[in-house]
């Protein structure tokens, strides 16, 4: 995190909700402050943080806003091209891109908890461990942070994994 968390000139971690105006100050001159912001998020559940602002939020920071939502695929070159000024991305990737120099600094965690396990069950109902014994199961990011998760989880419960 210390890559990634905005520190002052003392090395300091940024306390942003006393210096809210920073936030805004994105823009190629550090000292010039744009007039509009770009607002950029992916498909699916991340957009949902945002859903509401485009209606609500015209405005953030007394700037005109636009909100873009775009395929997870292309977020990681919105923020790496710079060409959003704020944006809704996995903490892991935008961690690295910072790391990388790209001019951006963590604000906040907007969606947590999302990763979850659905299907059918032949009686209806709650889906359980025994349930998943012999059965093929989809898992999206399959190399990122769900597999990882994923992997994780079924072996603390006993179960070996065999990718197809």
């Amino acid at each position: 995190m210390n890559n990634v968390a905005g520190k002052d000139a003392a090395g300091n971690a940024i306390d942003w909700n006393a210096q809210k105006d920073k936030l805004f100050s994105a823009g190629d001159d550090p000292g010039v402050a744009p007039s509009s912001l770009r607002f950029t998020a992916p498909e699916g559940t991340p957009a949902l943080a945002i859903l509401r602002l485009p209606v609500d939020n015209t405005t953030l920071g007394g700037k005109e806003t636009t909100y873009e939502i775009v395929a997870p695929s292309n977020i990681a070159a919105e923020m790496s091209a710079g060409k959003s000024d704020l944006v809704i991305m996995p903490v892991n990737a935008g961690a690295n891109l910072i790391r990388q120099g790209a001019g951006y600094t963590l604000v906040s965690v907007a969606v947590d908890g999302s990763l979850y396990m659905i299907g059918r069950t032949e009686q209806g109902g709650t889906i359980s461990f025994d349930d998943l014994n012999g059965k093929i199961i989809a898992c999206i990011g399959k190399t990122g942070v769900p597999g990882l998760i994923f992997r994780y989880v079924m072996a603390k419960n006993g179960f070996t994994v065999k990718e197809q």
